[in-house]
């Protein structure tokens, strides 16, 4: 019988690398999906479900003859069922949108790749579906998802930056992320290229926010570099908010980086919605910053 990867075995399948080939490789209990529940079987290593009846064509792809594993698009809509936080879920909508993977045989655990989706991709799925358990909030969070992440943390700054306060956020405009500045001829010719990519950009108001997270580490040179580097944003006109890992350690922390950029991107500080917010603001940069993998492991 043919198995179908989903729920949390199907986030393991997409965000990771090697992508998998067998069943055996993934983590036990392989959360498997079959067309009824005279199909489900009682497997040690195995957690049956029953596939709902009204899927879109395209929800699977076929891994080889007797196994496949469900769509991105359908592995962010049955997130919506076990990821309960939801800066989390739009944390995933992110990661799955990004230019990264988690890649432990690496030094830094990650490395680049082609995006899987993206979320005009998810969007689209998502209003193809009907009737199915957690669309209505795999739709609201795909609203204030990303693409292009290029980390964990950015992914995770983006969800900050994204959700409005009542949500937990700091309400900012969507940023580009990892956007290509194309420099001024005076920064050109400091620089030595034409172009630079940066973290976050909002390239209407010239203002951009790089993540730093081993600046005490860097070597000489790199150091000399990301001073030059610097300069030739500032002589194309953009002004820079530099975040440490260091930045991101405490509440207070993270709400002075983004007042800091809230008020380099010309927007009224709100202190009134701040305050009201803030019981909100802290359980999300909590859930996103100091509570561990935004991936829930729980029930499904």
């Amino acid at each position: 019988m043919e198995m179908n990867i989903v729920y949390s075995s199907a986030v393991e399948y997409w965000l990771s690398h090697p992508l998998k080939k067998s069943v055996d490789e993934f983590s036990k209990p392989v959360h498997v999906m079959v067309p009824d529940v005279e199909s489900r079987r009682y497997l040690k290593d195995y957690s049956y479900h029953v596939q709902p009846g009204n899927l879109p064509k395209g929800s699977f792809i076929k891994l080889n003859p007797f196994l496949s594993v469900c769509s991105p698009e359908l592995c962010f809509l049955q997130a919506a069922l076990f990821i309960k936080s939801f800066p989390r879920l739009v944390c995933f909508a992110n990661d799955l949108c990004a230019i990264y993977v988690k890649d432990n045989t690496l030094q830094y655990q990650q490395r680049q790749r082609e995006s899987i989706t993206s979320t005009a991709e998810i969007r689209h799925y998502l209003e193809s579906v009907t009737g199915v358990h957690g669309i209505k909030q795999a739709r609201k969070a795909i609203k204030y998802s990303v693409d292009r992440s290029n980390s964990p943390m950015e992914s995770k700054l983006a969800v900050l930056c994204r959700l409005p306060f009542r949500l937990g956020g700091y309400s900012l405009p969507e940023p580009k992320m990892n956007y290509e500045i194309f420099l001024s001829a005076e920064a050109s010719r400091h620089l030595q290229r034409e172009s630079i990519k940066c973290d976050m950009v909002w390239p209407d108001r010239k203002v951009a926010l790089e993540y730093e997270s081993n600046l005490t580490h860097l070597s000489v040179t790199q150091h000399g570099y990301d001073k030059s580097r610097a300069t030739a944003l500032q002589l194309s006109g953009y002004r820079i908010v530099y975040v440490t890992s260091q930045d991101l350690k405490s509440f207070s922390a993270v709400e002075n980086v983004f007042q800091i950029l809230r008020r380099t991107l010309g927007l009224r500080k709100n202190k009134d919605v701040l305050a009201k917010n803030e019981d909100i603001r802290r359980q999300a940069i909590y859930e996103l910053l100091f509570s561990g993998n935004s991936i829930e492991k729980s029930g499904k």
